[in-house]
Protein backbone atom coordinates (compact mmCIF):
# COMPACT_ATOMS: atom_id res chain seq x y z
CA UNK A 1 0.00 0.00 0.00
CA UNK A 2 2.94 2.34 0.96
CA UNK A 3 4.42 1.66 -2.39
CA UNK A 4 1.68 2.06 -4.59
CA UNK A 5 0.84 5.36 -2.55
CA UNK A 6 4.95 6.21 -3.55
CA UNK A 7 3.74 5.33 -7.33
CA UNK A 8 1.15 7.13 -7.72
CA UNK A 9 2.77 10.26 -5.61
CA UNK A 10 6.04 10.25 -7.89
CA UNK A 11 3.98 9.79 -10.78
CA UNK A 12 1.68 13.02 -10.00
CA UNK A 13 4.90 15.23 -9.03
CA UNK A 14 6.67 14.17 -12.51
CA UNK A 15 3.42 14.36 -14.41
CA UNK A 16 2.66 18.12 -13.31
CA UNK A 17 6.81 19.52 -13.36
CA UNK A 18 6.46 18.27 -17.11
CA UNK A 19 3.11 19.93 -17.45
CA UNK A 20 4.59 23.12 -15.77
CA UNK A 21 7.75 23.22 -18.46
CA UNK A 22 6.10 22.55 -21.04
CA UNK A 23 3.75 25.44 -20.44
CA UNK A 24 6.43 28.07 -19.27
CA UNK A 25 8.62 27.18 -22.42
CA UNK A 26 5.15 27.35 -24.39
CA UNK A 27 4.86 31.31 -22.79
CA UNK A 28 8.59 32.08 -23.33
CA UNK A 29 9.13 30.59 -27.00
CA UNK A 30 6.11 33.10 -27.71
CA UNK A 31 7.13 35.93 -26.11
CA UNK A 32 10.87 35.74 -27.88
CA UNK A 33 9.17 34.90 -31.08
CA UNK A 34 7.42 38.40 -31.01
CA UNK A 35 9.96 40.08 -29.29
CA UNK A 36 12.03 38.62 -32.64
CA UNK A 37 9.23 39.54 -35.08
CA UNK A 38 8.63 42.87 -33.52
CA UNK A 39 12.29 43.57 -33.68
CA UNK A 40 12.29 42.81 -37.29
CA UNK A 41 9.31 45.30 -38.26
CA UNK A 42 10.60 47.78 -36.48
CA UNK A 43 14.50 47.57 -37.96
CA UNK A 44 12.47 47.18 -41.43
CA UNK A 45 11.20 51.16 -40.86
CA UNK A 46 14.40 52.28 -39.61
CA UNK A 47 15.66 51.24 -43.03
CA UNK A 48 12.96 52.35 -45.21
CA UNK A 49 12.79 55.96 -43.14
CA UNK A 50 16.96 56.12 -43.60
CA UNK A 51 16.62 55.26 -47.38
CA UNK A 52 14.14 58.02 -47.87
CA UNK A 53 15.92 60.63 -46.12
CA UNK A 54 18.93 59.87 -48.05
CA UNK A 55 17.38 59.58 -51.54
CA UNK A 56 15.72 63.39 -50.57
CA UNK A 57 19.03 64.97 -49.00
CA UNK A 58 21.02 63.50 -51.52
CA UNK A 59 18.53 64.63 -54.84
CA UNK A 60 18.76 68.09 -53.39
CA UNK A 61 22.50 68.45 -52.99
CA UNK A 62 22.90 67.09 -56.82
CA UNK A 63 20.30 69.86 -57.41
CA UNK A 64 22.45 72.41 -55.38
CA UNK A 65 25.86 71.56 -57.55
CA UNK A 66 23.84 71.32 -60.80
CA UNK A 67 23.07 75.25 -60.41
CA UNK A 68 26.74 75.76 -58.73
CA UNK A 69 28.20 74.13 -62.30
CA UNK A 70 25.79 76.48 -64.20
CA UNK A 71 27.15 79.76 -62.47
CA UNK A 72 30.22 79.28 -64.04
CA UNK A 73 29.27 78.79 -67.72
CA UNK A 74 30.66 82.09 -69.10
CA UNK A 75 27.63 83.08 -71.54
CA UNK A 76 25.03 83.48 -69.29
CA UNK A 77 26.21 86.97 -69.43
CA UNK A 78 24.10 87.17 -73.12
CA UNK A 79 20.08 87.17 -71.93
CA UNK A 80 19.77 85.18 -75.14
CA UNK A 81 21.88 82.38 -74.02
CA UNK A 82 21.00 82.61 -71.14
CA UNK A 83 17.67 81.84 -71.93
CA UNK A 84 17.86 79.02 -74.01
CA UNK A 85 19.74 77.08 -71.29
CA UNK A 86 16.67 77.98 -68.70
CA UNK A 87 14.30 76.44 -71.18
CA UNK A 88 16.19 73.73 -71.63
CA UNK A 89 16.48 72.96 -68.07
CA UNK A 90 12.58 73.32 -68.19
CA UNK A 91 12.12 70.67 -70.77
CA UNK A 92 14.54 68.09 -69.14
CA UNK A 93 13.35 68.11 -65.86
CA UNK A 94 9.96 67.58 -65.20
CA UNK A 95 10.37 68.75 -61.39
CA UNK A 96 11.99 72.34 -62.54
CA UNK A 97 8.65 75.03 -62.21
CA UNK A 98 10.80 77.85 -62.83
CA UNK A 99 14.57 78.87 -63.63
CA UNK A 100 15.75 82.38 -64.04
CA UNK A 101 18.86 84.43 -64.73
CA UNK A 102 19.22 87.63 -62.37
CA UNK A 103 21.56 90.38 -63.13
CA UNK A 104 23.04 91.74 -59.84
CA UNK A 105 20.13 93.70 -58.49
CA UNK A 106 17.63 91.08 -58.79
CA UNK A 107 16.16 92.04 -62.15
CA UNK A 108 15.21 88.84 -64.43
CA UNK A 109 17.17 88.97 -67.29
CA UNK A 110 15.72 85.27 -68.84
CA UNK A 111 13.01 82.95 -67.26
CA UNK A 112 11.87 79.49 -68.23
CA UNK A 113 9.80 80.16 -70.96
CA UNK A 114 10.38 84.09 -70.08
CA UNK A 115 8.19 83.97 -67.53
CA UNK A 116 9.20 87.15 -64.80
CA UNK A 117 11.51 88.53 -67.27
CA UNK A 118 12.03 92.66 -67.11
CA UNK A 119 10.48 91.95 -63.12
CA UNK A 120 12.31 92.12 -59.93
CA UNK A 121 12.90 89.58 -57.81
CA UNK A 122 15.46 91.59 -55.59
CA UNK A 123 13.01 90.54 -52.27
CA UNK A 124 12.59 87.38 -52.51
CA UNK A 125 14.94 84.96 -50.22
CA UNK A 126 15.77 82.76 -53.33
CA UNK A 127 18.08 86.20 -54.63
CA UNK A 128 18.82 87.75 -50.78
CA UNK A 129 20.67 84.45 -50.29
CA UNK A 130 21.76 83.33 -53.11
CA UNK A 131 23.70 86.68 -53.47
CA UNK A 132 25.41 85.27 -50.58
CA UNK A 133 26.19 81.81 -51.44
CA UNK A 134 24.72 79.20 -52.45
CA UNK A 135 21.89 78.11 -50.83
CA UNK A 136 18.56 75.82 -50.29
CA UNK A 137 15.20 77.39 -49.05
CA UNK A 138 12.38 75.40 -47.25
CA UNK A 139 9.14 74.48 -49.25
CA UNK A 140 7.09 77.87 -49.24
CA UNK A 141 3.95 78.43 -51.48
CA UNK A 142 4.66 80.49 -54.90
CA UNK A 143 4.03 84.20 -54.47
CA UNK A 144 5.32 86.06 -57.69
CA UNK A 145 4.28 83.05 -59.65
CA UNK A 146 1.12 81.58 -58.60
CA UNK A 147 -1.01 82.81 -61.08
CA UNK A 148 2.14 82.35 -63.97
CA UNK A 149 2.27 78.95 -63.66
CA UNK A 150 -0.32 75.90 -64.78
CA UNK A 151 -1.82 74.49 -61.70
CA UNK A 152 -3.91 71.22 -62.65
CA UNK A 153 -4.52 70.34 -59.12
CA UNK A 154 -6.08 73.31 -57.50
CA UNK A 155 -3.98 73.41 -54.91
CA UNK A 156 -1.43 76.03 -53.47
CA UNK A 157 1.56 75.49 -55.61
CA UNK A 158 4.55 75.23 -53.84
CA UNK A 159 8.48 75.24 -54.11
CA UNK A 160 12.08 74.38 -52.90
CA UNK A 161 14.11 76.77 -53.99
CA UNK A 162 17.76 76.70 -54.50
CA UNK A 163 20.28 79.42 -56.02
CA UNK A 164 23.75 80.29 -56.37
CA UNK A 165 25.53 83.60 -57.28
CA UNK A 166 27.29 84.24 -60.59
CA UNK A 167 30.93 85.59 -60.37
CA UNK A 168 33.17 87.27 -62.60
CA UNK A 169 36.64 86.39 -62.99
CA UNK A 170 37.30 89.28 -60.47
CA UNK A 171 35.25 87.72 -57.52
CA UNK A 172 32.35 90.17 -58.35
CA UNK A 173 29.13 89.19 -58.25
CA UNK A 174 27.22 89.49 -61.51
CA UNK A 175 23.91 87.89 -60.72
CA UNK A 176 22.06 84.93 -59.29
CA UNK A 177 21.16 81.11 -60.85
CA UNK A 178 17.46 81.08 -59.44
CA UNK A 179 15.62 77.81 -59.31
CA UNK A 180 11.90 76.85 -57.93
CA UNK A 181 11.11 72.95 -58.22
CA UNK A 182 7.67 72.20 -57.43
CA UNK A 183 7.07 70.00 -54.25
CA UNK A 184 5.22 67.24 -56.02
CA UNK A 185 8.90 66.29 -56.92
CA UNK A 186 8.97 65.69 -53.49
CA UNK A 187 6.19 63.96 -52.74
CA UNK A 188 7.00 61.46 -55.93
CA UNK A 189 10.43 60.79 -54.33
CA UNK A 190 9.17 60.20 -51.22
CA UNK A 191 6.20 57.99 -52.05
CA UNK A 192 7.23 56.31 -55.40
CA UNK A 193 10.00 53.15 -53.56
CA UNK A 194 7.37 52.83 -51.05
CA UNK A 195 4.99 51.16 -54.10
CA UNK A 196 6.64 47.95 -53.32
CA UNK A 197 5.12 47.65 -49.86
CA UNK A 198 2.14 49.06 -49.96
CA UNK A 199 0.79 46.37 -49.18
CA UNK A 200 1.99 46.40 -45.86
CA UNK A 201 -1.79 48.02 -44.27
CA UNK A 202 -1.21 51.15 -42.33
CA UNK A 203 2.11 52.30 -43.36
CA UNK A 204 2.67 55.79 -43.88
CA UNK A 205 5.48 58.39 -44.60
CA UNK A 206 5.28 61.65 -42.64
CA UNK A 207 7.89 64.44 -43.78
CA UNK A 208 9.29 66.67 -41.23
CA UNK A 209 10.74 70.31 -41.46
CA UNK A 210 12.89 71.73 -39.05
CA UNK A 211 10.22 73.81 -36.60
CA UNK A 212 8.77 70.37 -36.73
CA UNK A 213 5.89 71.36 -38.97
CA UNK A 214 4.51 68.47 -41.12
CA UNK A 215 5.56 69.01 -45.01
CA UNK A 216 4.23 65.69 -46.05
CA UNK A 217 2.01 63.07 -44.96
CA UNK A 218 -1.86 62.24 -43.72
CA UNK A 219 -4.00 65.13 -44.35
CA UNK A 220 -4.92 65.53 -40.65
CA UNK A 221 -1.31 66.22 -39.81
CA UNK A 222 -0.38 68.27 -42.83
CA UNK A 223 0.74 71.88 -41.57
CA UNK A 224 0.85 70.53 -37.61
CA UNK A 225 3.68 70.78 -35.53
CA UNK A 226 4.64 67.67 -34.95
CA UNK A 227 7.35 67.53 -31.83
CA UNK A 228 7.69 63.88 -31.27
CA UNK A 229 10.93 62.17 -29.52
CA UNK A 230 11.19 60.59 -32.91
CA UNK A 231 12.06 63.20 -34.61
CA UNK A 232 14.70 64.56 -32.00
CA UNK A 233 16.67 61.51 -32.05
CA UNK A 234 16.46 62.03 -36.02
CA UNK A 235 17.97 65.58 -35.80
CA UNK A 236 20.32 63.84 -33.12
CA UNK A 237 21.94 61.63 -35.82
CA UNK A 238 20.31 58.88 -34.86
CA UNK A 239 18.58 55.86 -37.18
CA UNK A 240 16.06 53.65 -35.52
CA UNK A 241 12.77 52.96 -34.23
CA UNK A 242 10.35 53.53 -31.62
CA UNK A 243 7.14 52.65 -30.42
CA UNK A 244 5.31 56.19 -29.99
CA UNK A 245 1.83 57.55 -29.21
CA UNK A 246 0.77 60.42 -31.57
CA UNK A 247 -1.56 63.09 -31.32
CA UNK A 248 -4.11 61.09 -32.64
CA UNK A 249 -3.83 59.06 -29.24
CA UNK A 250 -2.79 56.00 -30.80
CA UNK A 251 0.29 54.46 -30.51
CA UNK A 252 2.64 53.35 -33.69
CA UNK A 253 5.81 51.77 -34.62
CA UNK A 254 7.98 54.80 -35.96
CA UNK A 255 10.94 54.62 -37.94
CA UNK A 256 13.11 57.46 -38.22
CA UNK A 257 16.40 59.29 -39.63
CA UNK A 258 17.60 62.49 -40.79
CA UNK A 259 20.04 62.75 -43.35
CA UNK A 260 22.30 65.81 -42.67
CA UNK A 261 25.00 65.30 -44.68
CA UNK A 262 26.53 68.26 -46.26
CA UNK A 263 27.92 67.56 -49.54
CA UNK A 264 27.18 71.19 -51.53
CA UNK A 265 25.49 73.17 -48.91
CA UNK A 266 23.84 72.74 -45.78
CA UNK A 267 20.39 70.75 -46.10
CA UNK A 268 17.25 71.36 -44.57
CA UNK A 269 17.39 69.20 -41.80
CA UNK A 270 14.32 67.34 -42.93
CA UNK A 271 13.20 64.38 -41.06
CA UNK A 272 11.42 61.20 -42.58
CA UNK A 273 8.70 58.67 -40.77
CA UNK A 274 7.67 55.99 -41.65
CA UNK A 275 4.98 54.95 -38.90
CA UNK A 276 2.53 51.38 -38.58
CA UNK A 277 0.08 51.09 -36.12
CA UNK A 278 1.27 48.67 -33.30
CA UNK A 279 -1.95 46.71 -33.60
CA UNK A 280 -1.28 46.11 -37.17
CA UNK A 281 2.75 45.82 -36.96
CA UNK A 282 2.29 43.19 -34.07
CA UNK A 283 -0.53 41.21 -35.96
CA UNK A 284 1.80 38.66 -37.44
CA UNK A 285 3.71 38.26 -33.67
CA UNK A 286 0.93 38.05 -31.74
CA UNK A 287 -0.40 35.27 -34.61
CA UNK A 288 2.86 33.06 -33.82
CA UNK A 289 2.48 33.51 -30.19
CA UNK A 290 -0.55 32.43 -29.60
CA UNK A 291 0.08 29.44 -31.97
CA UNK A 292 3.09 28.36 -29.93
CA UNK A 293 1.36 29.05 -26.42
CA UNK A 294 -2.17 26.81 -27.68
CA UNK A 295 0.43 24.23 -29.22
CA UNK A 296 2.20 24.06 -25.95
CA UNK A 297 -0.82 24.19 -23.70
CA UNK A 298 -2.50 21.37 -26.12
CA UNK A 299 0.50 19.24 -25.85
CA UNK A 300 1.37 19.97 -22.29
CA UNK A 301 -1.17 16.95 -20.72
CA UNK A 302 0.71 14.67 -23.15
CA UNK A 303 4.12 15.35 -21.70
CA UNK A 304 2.58 15.14 -18.33
CA UNK A 305 0.60 11.89 -18.83
CA UNK A 306 4.42 10.60 -20.34
CA UNK A 307 5.94 11.65 -17.34
CA UNK A 308 3.43 10.54 -15.05
CA UNK A 309 4.05 6.85 -16.82
CA UNK A 310 7.83 6.81 -16.64
CA UNK A 311 7.26 7.81 -13.10
CA UNK A 312 5.08 5.04 -12.23
CA UNK A 313 7.73 2.43 -13.96
CA UNK A 314 10.24 3.50 -12.18
CA UNK A 315 8.34 3.50 -8.97
CA UNK A 316 7.15 -0.32 -9.60
CA UNK A 317 8.88 -2.80 -7.37
CA UNK A 318 11.03 -5.66 -8.34
CA UNK A 319 9.42 -8.61 -9.88
CA UNK A 320 9.44 -11.37 -7.24
CA UNK A 321 9.66 -9.34 -4.07
CA UNK A 322 7.63 -9.26 -1.19
CA UNK A 323 4.25 -6.91 -1.40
Amino acid sequence: MVILSLRNLMGATTGTIVLLLALVHGILSGWEAERVLNQEVGTSLAAVAEGLSSRLNGDMQARAALTQVLTQVEALGDPAVAQRIVDQMGDQDPALAWAGITDKDGKVVAGTRGILVGQSIAQRPVYVEGIKGTFMGDVHEAVLLAKLLPNVTGEPLRFVDVSAPIKGQDGSVRGVVAVHYSWDWARRLVTDPLSPMQGRSGLETILVAADNRVLLGPRDLLGSMLPLESTRRAREGMVGWRVERWPDGKDYITGFAADQRQRVVKGLAWTVLVRQPVEIAYAPADGIRYLIFWSGLGLAPLFGALGWLVANRIARPPQGSDR
